[in-house]
This record gives structure tokens, sequence and C-alpha cells, in this order.
């Protein structure tokens, strides 16, 4: 009983000498973390104070320690990505080439202190670390590149590491082209590139003809070589490339090689009948491999002799009217050889040969004589010339005559199909007609102190136009074939015509006998004469350009014997006459040798009046113009034209 009471004395005491002992040992800890936080190391003292935090008698202490004292001085730094994902270790990215921000978060100043070559780095502002990868990651494992950042100063300062990790670019195998072709001949190589991120023993080649076909590789190309094609077949095979990582990156590479030349030949290539033809004709084929008829026409029997190797050809009797013509294509491997077959035709009419000889584009001259008939017309109560003679109703109705003219023309004709043409090519046309005009006319003038002059005037004038065209004809012609020599055309189509020159000179007499001066009042009304009578001549010359609005007008005046010019200047409202009009021809023409004589009739389709001149008051020789003026005037120029011409056909 003895001996157990001393052994829990002895254990009492050594229990009291060790709390003793662990008490002197925390008090010297937390003395050494107020010395380091003193000194500013907070780290260390945070270390150590959360060491003390298993002793219940320091806990509360530490904890506001900690708290109030090391966390907030403690330097730090924390990292986001744009969508607010915060970064530990490392910043993981897609394989291509980046350009990107981090956002830093620090209680003190952060700089940059290091990064690894792979990455560029810049700080941007106070919170922003822009991230630059210039070059996609093609390998096949990922790419590390490391960034370190540090906050504060010594002793309290904290380095950041950052992991930059580009993944690993997905396994990919392709060729610059996946087919490739040679001529039978060819002695040239030509190469595939791929493009891969595999190693040279990762992928290869297999399963192609090597009797004919060479194939070579190295790291990133497949050069291929074939050899002359002696066959008359084309041929072709199958270069299988295999990727050793995925076999869904296989791919096929097809390669063709054209068939070298046949030997084909033909005895005859041009066959020729009679239109009621009951004798065959042969063809005999040399050939070094296969051959056989292809595309005859139904009007035509052919066939192979046998085994032989000719070729019989017959044809049915042709009724149709015309010549016939058709192709027989032999064929012989890659090579085909016509037979130009033609058949004459049972005609009264034509000739053995019913399609137009000579080129296809032909270029010939002609000149002709024109009759121009020349249409005016008005919706008003009378149709008038240029000039106004102020009458205003049927007795001013224009009568033109005496119309004429010539044409230089250079041809072009296009063969279109057998006997149809495009012919074409440009024209001069000049043309010439009159006017007149006979009526009375009832004038006042020289209105001179409340006086005026009346009388009745006899005219007699006469209007002279003359027109130069530049007219490009566009026209279908159909030839009716006698022989080779001698065809009759018939011509239709639209002329586009440009007018390049208009002119209407004029000139007569208006004169009268019975002129009396007659008074005037306020109110502009005529009274009686009041004097004795005199005589007035007149004499008018002059010209306008009908594409023009200005008029030149020289006036003779004969009163009392005594006489006196004038000249007088007129300026329309606008010119008469449009410059660009179209019309419509239709011609027939008879050639011989190149020789062609024809008529031709042109109908204008369109107004070439301005309504804005005739409509207005035109040209007012007498000075005064009717109260009735002209509405909707057309002025059309048709011409009927007899011409003769060569065309260098032969």
């Amino acid at each position: 009983m003895r001996i157990r009471i001393i052994f829990t004395l002895v254990l009492l005491c050594g229990l009291a000498t060790n709390l003793l002992s662990q008490n002197n040992d925390n008090d010297n800890k937390w003395k050494r973390a107020m010395d380091l936080l003193d000194n500013h190391y907070y780290r260390e003292a945070l270390n150590i104070l959360e060491s003390l935090m298993d002793d219940e008698s320091y806990r509360k202490d530490c904890e506001d320690v900690i708290e109030h004292e090391i966390k907030p001085k403690m330097a730090y730094i924390t990292c986001k990505t744009q969508n607010g994902v915060v970064i530990d270790e490392q910043f993981k990215l897609g394989c291509i080439a980046v350009d990107t921000l981090l956002y830093i978060k620090s209680n003190y100043n952060w700089d940059i202190q290091s990064f690894t070559h792979g990455v560029k780095v810049e700080k941007k502002g106070k919170g922003k670390l822009r991230i630059l990868i210039q070059e996609d990651n093609k390998g096949l494992s990922e790419k590390v590149d490391t960034v370190v950042l540090s906050s504060g100063s010594f002793p309290n300062k904290v380095v950041r590491e950052i992991r930059i990790v580009q993944e690993a670019h997905p396994a990919y195998l392709r060729p610059s082209t996946k087919s490739l072709s040679f001529t039978a001949d060819s002695l040239l190589s030509s190469e595939i590139t791929v493009y891969t991120n595999h190693t040279s023993s990762q992928w290869g080649v297999c399963n192609y003809d090597e009797q004919w076909c060479c194939v070579e590789c190295d790291s990133n190309n497949i050069k291929i070589t074939v050899k002359e094609n002696t066959s008359v077949e084309n041929r072709e095979t199958r270069i299988e490339v295999n990727s050793i990582l995925d076999s869904r990156l296989n791919f096929i590479v097809n390669i063709t090689q054209t068939a070298g030349d046949a030997e084909l030949l033909l005895t005859k290539q041009d066959l020729e009948f009679p239109a009621d033809s009951v004798v065959p004709q042969y063809v005999r084929v040399s050939s070094n491999t296969r051959w056989h008829i292809s595309d005859f026409p139904t009007w035509a029997v052919v066939e192979r002799v046998g085994s032989s190797d000719s070729i019989r050809v017959l044809c049915y009797e042709n009724l149709t009217g015309v010549e016939r013509e058709a192709n027989i294509n032999v064929k012989s491997g890659n090579k085909i050889l016509p037979i130009h077959l033609r058949q004459m035709a049972k005609s009264i009419l034509f000739s053995k040969r019913n399609v137009l000889a000579g080129r296809n584009i032909s270029f010939g001259l002609s000149a002709g004589y024109l009759f121009p008939f020349v249409n005016s017309s008005s919706s008003g109560n009378y149709t008038g010339s240029v000039i106004n003679y102020s009458l205003g109703n049927g007795e001013e109705n224009v009568r033109y005559c005496s119309g004429s003219g010539f044409t230089m023309n250079a041809i072009v004709d296009f063969r279109v199909y057998r006997n149809w043409y495009i012919k074409t090519g440009i024209d001069f046309a000049y043309i010439k007609y009159e006017n007149s005009f006979n009526a009375d006319v009832d004038r006042t003038f020289n209105k001179v102190l409340n006086t005026v002059y009346k009388g009745t005037f006899q005219n007699d004038f006469n209007e002279s136009y003359e027109f130069g065209f530049i007219n490009i004809p566009v026209m279908a012609s159909h030839r009716f074939v006698f022989d080779d020599w001698n065809n009759v055309q018939v011509d239709f189509g639209p002329v586009v015509s440009f007018a390049l020159s208009g002119k209407m000179s004029f000139e007569g007499n208006s004169n009268s006998d019975n002129v009396y001066p007659h008074s005037v009042n306020n109110y502009n009304e005529i009274g009686p004469a009041i004097g004795n009578r005199t005589s007035e001549y007149t004499r008018y010359t002059g010209e306008m350009n009908l594409f023009d609005t200005k008029v030149n007008c020289t006036t003779t005046s004969t009163v009392g014997g005594m006489s006196k010019d004038y000249l007088n200047e007129y300026s329309a409202v606008a010119a008469p006459f449009k410059r660009v009009n179209l019309a419509l021809r239709f011609g027939v023409v008879y050639e011989c040798a190149g020789v062609q004589v024809g008529l031709v009739y042109t109908q204008m389709l369109t107004n070439m009046a301005n309504r804005d001149f005739w409509d207005s008051r035109r040209l007012p020789l007498f000075g005064k113009t009717s109260d009735v003026l002209m509405a909707g005037y057309k002025h059309m120029i048709n011409t009927l034209e007899i011409k003769l011409g060569y065309v260098f056909r032969y």
C-alpha cells in the first residue's frame, strides 16, 4: 500500500514537471511570434501562432492576433480568369495561340518576377496581367510555361508561381491532295505534302500497285513516280496512308494514269452518196486494239463485215428534198475517228449542193439609190412643217416631195448554221426632200403711233431638207441556194439609226399690193383704213440645223420702191428632231459569184420628232402664230433602196 502511494506521488510530480515545461515552451513560442510580428515576419509568426492554437489558454489570443495583426498586413496574391475562376496552381488553355488577361489582386504592389520563353507576359494597369502565346501547340503533349509574380518587400514578400498549360493538339494527318493524274508517257514525279503532328515512325503507306507505281516517303512528303502506260486502257491504284496513333485519321490517295495512244487508221473518211443510192461503200479499219462503231444516223445502214476489219455503209433513198449529212464515229481505246457521210437530195429547185459555199465570215461593200417616203401626222387640225406660217388650218399642211438619196454600205456576213446567217455592218445614208407653201396669209405689222398696216399677202415658199445617217443593221438572213455561185437572200431585222447631220434651207416671197394703214385704239382694237394703199414685197432666205435650236434668217423688205435687208436670229424651245432612232429592215438580194443586186425597204419604228418643238410655236417666220397649235406630231422617214454590191465570199 505504501509503495503504491509513493508511485502515485512520483507520477504526479512528473506530470507537473512536464506541464510546467510545456507552459514554458508555449510562452517562448508566443514571445518568438510577437518578436517576428514586430519585425514584419508575418508569415513566420503565423506559422508559430497556428501551432499554439492547440493550447486552449493561447487560442483566443492567437485568433485575435492572426485576424487583426497578421492577415491585414501579410502580403498575398490571388489570380482569377476573365470568367472569375480562381487560379490555384495552373492556368489551362487550348492548343491554339491565345491572347488573354488574368485579374491579379494583392494588398501590396505586385510585379512580374520571371517567365519562361514560351509565353509573353505584360502588366496591364494595376490589376491585369496579359498572357500572350503566339504559336499553336501542334505537338501531341502539353506545353507548360511558368510565370512568377511577387508582391511586397522583404521580409513581408510573397512569390506566386503560375503554371501556364497549353493543351496538346489533337492528332492530325492530312494530305495536300487526295488524287493525282498522270499522262500515259509521264516520266516526272509528283509529291504530296503530308500535314501532321505525327513523327515519321507514326504513319506509313501500303496497298498500292507496285508494278507501275513507285512510292517513297520521308517525314512530310510522299513522292510518287509512275511508269509509262503502253496499254490502251486507263489504269488506277490507291495508296493507303495509315496512322499508328488513330485509325480514324487514315486516308487514301487515288492515282490515275491515262491510256497510251491507240493506233487507228481509216482508208476513207468522206463518203458521198447520190439521193437514190443502192450501192454500198466500204471503209477498211487498221488498229492495234479492239474497235467499234457508234453514232451513225437512222437513214443509213452501218455494220461491220463479219469478223473482218471493214465497215459497210449504205444509205436509204433521200426523199426529204434537202441534202443531209452525218458523222459515223469509229472508236478504238481513247482514239476516235469520224467518217463524214453526205447524201444528195432529190429536188427540182436545188442542185446537189444546197449549202452555200464560201467562207463562214465574209466581208463586202455596196452602194444604192434611195427613195425616201416621209410620213408625218398630228392629232390636231393640221400637220405643218418646221416653219409656222401662222394659218393654223389645213392650208398649212405639208406636202413633202422630190425625195431622193444614196447609201454606201460595209457588209459583214456570219454563218450561224448551214444557210442561216447574221448580216450586219455599217451604212451611210444621205436623204433629201422638199416642201412648199403657197397659201395667202392676212398679216398685220408695224404698229407706230396708234397706226398699223394690214393686208393680204401672197406667199411662195420652198423648204429643202437634207439628212445624213449612220445605220447599223443586225439582220437574220436565209440563203436559198441554186448552186455554188447563185443564191437568193431574204433578210429581216432591226436597224439602229444615228443622225450625223440635218439641215433645213428655205427661201420664198411674201408680197402684197393692198396694204392699208388702220387706226388702233387704246384697247388694241383695229379700226377702218385711214390712209392710201401701199405695196410691200418681202424676200426670206435662211437655214436651220434640225438638231439645234438656232435659226438664221435674212429678210429683204421692199416698200415704195425702197429695199432694206434685215438679219434675224430665232431661237426655238427645242431641236426639231432626235438623233437616235430605231427601224425595221426587210430585203431581198440576188447574188451571183459574190456580185449582189437587191431591193431593201426600211420602216422607221420610232418617232424622230421632238414634241417639245412641234407642240410649241415652232419657227414663227411672220412674227406671229396662230392660236391653234399642233399636237402629237409624228415624223418618220421610210426608204426603199436599190443596191449593188460585192461580197468577198470565195
